[in-house]
């Protein structure tokens, strides 16, 4: 996972990732802004799993910087199969110049109801601008990404018990307590 921050950190700043620090496609890609209605705008989630791995969880954590939008909701595609739970929180952040300001972090986790994730459209990202009609886009980068197949494990085998040791301990000394001082 911290080759895919560290892959993410290089796209933002605009630098192509070294040969030795390459790390795998992101499965997730955004696409592009399209207006919704007057004051919205929709980013389409995008998700093309890897090969011969089949996926039914995928957590996303997207940054969306400080700007005159508002995130209002992430919905499944139109694929009823899907379900999206988001969390958004604010991080706080301090500039060189020591002015501190918060982005909001969203993390979404898709979760398939039955089967593996299908590539493709996954779901709608939902925002709200302030001035209605505005033309500007809004910044967002993958920070992280997390893909799941939902087979956990198997449980632990039992702990093998001891047998009990042949002498059984000795009983303390019956006796009242209150008597004996």
């Amino acid at each position: 996972m911290l080759a895919a921050l560290a892959v993410a950190a290089m796209i933002s700043a605009g630098e192509p990732p070294r040969p030795q620090e390459r790390a795998p496609e992101f499965p997730v890609r955004l696409g592009t802004q399209r207006p919704a209605e007057k004051n919205k705008r929709t980013v389409a989630l995008e998700f093309h799993p890897p090969t011969g791995k089949p996926v039914r969880r995928l957590r996303v954590a997207i940054e969306v910087a400080p700007g005159p939008w508002r995130f209002e909701r992430a919905q499944p595609s139109s694929d009823a199969t899907l379900q999206i739970h988001t969390e958004k929180k604010e991080e706080e952040r301090v500039s060189g110049a020591g002015e501190k300001h918060f982005v909001t972090v969203l993390s979404l986790s898709i979760a398939a109801k039955q089967g593996a994730i299908a590539a493709g459209v996954v779901g709608q990202l939902e925002f709200t601008l302030a001035p209605p009609g505005s033309s500007q886009q809004i910044p967002l980068l993958l920070r992280e990404w997390e893909l799941s197949s939902g087979e956990s494990p198997p449980p632990p085998a039992p702990a093998a018990l001891e047998p009990p040791a042949g002498e059984p301990a000795a009983n303390p000394a019956v006796g009242c307590f209150v008597f004996a001082h």
